[in-house]
């Protein structure tokens, strides 16, 4: 999706500016292009962090509520497996075996939405 965004970004600059093309681009020459690459990266990923974690808060409200109820236990409020278990009056093992059926269920999600990102964002 990046990559369409540039194309078309640059098509479009190339348009609005066909009468300078053969023009010498000034500014260009005194500003650092690795530092806007890097600024245009950070701002890119920080986008999608952000989007991603919509995405992410709005497959939690889907979830079943006695899942949702575990997720926000757990990274809401920072419990431990067995603090939930006794909240909830259960085991600890029902506990971990429906928290991983929670974030799998989340990650099947992220994953037909955001394809191979998830991927790419856990290697780095």
């Amino acid at each position: 999706m990046a990559e369409v965004v540039t194309r078309n970004t640059a098509i479009n600059y190339l348009r609005k500016n066909k009468n300078n093309r053969n023009q010498l681009d000034t500014d260009s020459v005194f500003i650092d292009m690795e530092t806007i690459n890097q600024t245009a990266a950070s701002v890119e990923s920080t986008v999608e962090t952000q989007m991603m974690q919509e995405s992410i808060e709005f497959y939690l409200e889907q979830l079943k509520p006695e899942y949702r109820v575990l997720v926000e236990l757990r990274w809401k409020e920072g419990l431990s497996y067995r603090e939930m278990a006794d909240l909830l009056d259960t085991s600890e093992e029902i506990v971990k075996q429906r928290l991983f059926r929670a974030r799998g269920s989340i990650k099947k999600k992220l994953h037909k939405e955001w394809g191979g990102s998830i991927e790419q964002r856990q290697v780095r």
